[in-house]
C-alpha cells in the first residue's frame, strides 16, 4: 500500500482478523498507537524522528541557504511540515540569516 491512510484501513482489517503487518514504508505517527494497532510493526522511522534528524543536520552543518522539495502526497505535506517545524524550533536555527525555501511536486503516473 503506497499512502498510510491506506495502510491505516488495512492495519484496522488485519488487527480485526488477528493478523500481523509489517511494513517497510508507514511513517504515520498514528500507527504507533498499540491499543488502535496492536499487531502493527514498521521498519520505516515515523516522519517526526525523520525531520528532527534532517534538522540537526542542516542546523549542525550550518547551511544558510535550504530548499526543500516533496513530493504532493500526505508523506510530503507531514514531511514539510515537520520538518519547518524542527527546524524553526531548534535552538541554534538564526532564522533571518538562513531563508528556508520549500515546494511540492506532484507524482507523475507511470505505466
Amino acid at each position: 500500500l503506497s499512502s498510510s491512510k491506506a495502510l491505516i484501513s488495512a492495519t484496522e482489517l488485519f488487527s480485526e482478523n488477528t493478523l500481523p503487518h509489517l511494513s517497510y514504508y508507514a511513517d504515520s505517527a498514528i500507527l504507533d498507537n498499540e491499543q488502535l494497532f496492536p499487531l502493527f510493526y514498521r521498519t520505516a522511522p515515523v516522519i517526526e524522528l525523520q525531520a528532527q534528524a534532517i534538522a540537526a543536520l542542516l542546523v549542525g552543518m550550518n547551511w544558510r541557504h535550504v530548499a526543500m522539495f516533496a513530493s504532493e502526497d500526505d508523506y510530503g505535506h507531514d514531511m514539510i511540515t515537520s520538518l519547518l517545524k524542527q527546524i524553526q524550533e531548534a535552538p541554534d536555527f538564526d532564522a533571518p540569516s538562513c531563508p528556508v525555501v520549500y515546494g511540492t511536486f506532484a507524482k507523475e503516473n507511470r505505466k
